[in-house]
């Protein structure tokens, strides 16, 4: 059955389910894509419906047991709220792998509600040119998007897991020398890992003689 077959099917079936997703205006257009391409890719890749209210925000993504089945709804959910919290959905559609999740967290859980202070720690998170953002980025592996009161991640479970702590190392003052320190340690654990698994997997004899593909 096509995608185009899937999505048709998928309007004739009785909805078991319901979920409701708050999306800012202005990430709207984000969400439906060029000529509704990003929303449409969605209802194929995880068979659901979905129905946008563009004027006040509110997405209700309604499923049943074949979309259970067929497809996952709960990446369609995932979906939307990364591209609702600022991520492309270029990087949101990296959730459709199995081991790739979402994560938000809320920067008032750790500096209050004090405006000043979370405009603050979004400067340290982000960086002069978004130097910080990247880093954190590329020394995990995940993808962190700063959006409102929100840093958001996209990632395998461990990169996220050294990610949101490099957040909460900046939120209690730590220095980025310190930070980017954590991170490296991680890289060079992960790098180390990553060396034995190869090793152990290559014929006796061969392991002093052949470079690691990384």
């Amino acid at each position: 059955m096509s995608g185009e077959d899937n999505l048709r099917a998928s309007k004739d079936r009785p909805e078991i389910s319901q979920q409701f997703i708050k999306v800012p205006g202005e990430r709207i257009g984000a969400l439906i894509g060029k000529k509704g391409a990003v929303v449409e890719r969605i209802k194929q890749e995880c068979w659901v419906n979905i129905e946008i209210e563009s004027e006040n925000g509110n997405v209700v993504v309604g499923y049943d047991t074949r979309s259970l089945l067929e497809g996952n709804p709960f990446k369609a959910l995932e979906i939307i709220s990364a591209i609702a919290r600022g991520f492309s959905p270029e990087k949101a559609f990296k959730l459709l792998s199995e081991d790739v999740v979402f994560q938000l967290l809320d920067i008032r859980d750790y500096v209050g509600n004090s405006q000043s202070s979370i405009r603050r720690l979004k400067g340290r998170i982000i960086g002069e040119r978004g130097k910080s953002r990247r880093t954190i980025e590329e020394l995990s592996g995940a993808d962190v998007s700063v959006y409102g009161h929100t840093v958001g991640f996209i990632g395998i479970f461990d990169a996220i897991k050294v990610a949101v702590e490099a957040i909460i190392l900046l939120s209690k003052g730590s220095s980025h020398k310190i930070v980017y320190a954590m991170l490296q340690n991680y890289r060079r654990k992960l790098k180390q890992e990553k060396m034995y698994l190869w090793e152990e997997h290559l014929p006796k004899g061969e392991n002093q003689a052949r470079t690691p593909p990384f």
